[in-house]
């Protein structure tokens, strides 16, 4: 039996928001939004999320690493979507979040 060597790749998502980073934070962390993601089979890979301040708003860079080949283009679509969601969430009026002064 041969076994394949197993492809993998390092998928980079960024998106900018208007409100500040611990608004954010605030949201990403939120269990209501995280339940959200659908499930997928385990895997050992690696989330990383940086949320940075800029003169209006906040970046959120998220680097997701050791992800399967096959799966890569698959799951850089949902993080993209993930993160567009946030910024729906961020946006809406009717938010349970509040902005903080940093």
């Amino acid at each position: 039996m041969k076994l394949e060597a197993q492809r993998y790749s390092v998928l980079r998502v960024t998106r900018r928001y208007g409100a500040l980073s611990a608004r954010v934070f605030n949201a990403w962390l939120d269990p209501e939004v995280a339940d959200r993601m659908e499930e997928h089979p385990p895997a050992i890979t690696r989330v990383m999320v940086e949320i940075a301040p800029l003169k209006k708003g906040c970046e959120l860079k998220l680097t997701h690493e050791n992800v399967p080949q096959d799966c890569a283009s698959h799951i850089e679509g949902r993080w993209t979507g993930i993160l567009y969601g946030l910024g729906v969430t961020l946006d809406s009026a009717s938010t349970a979040f509040h902005d903080y002064q940093e």
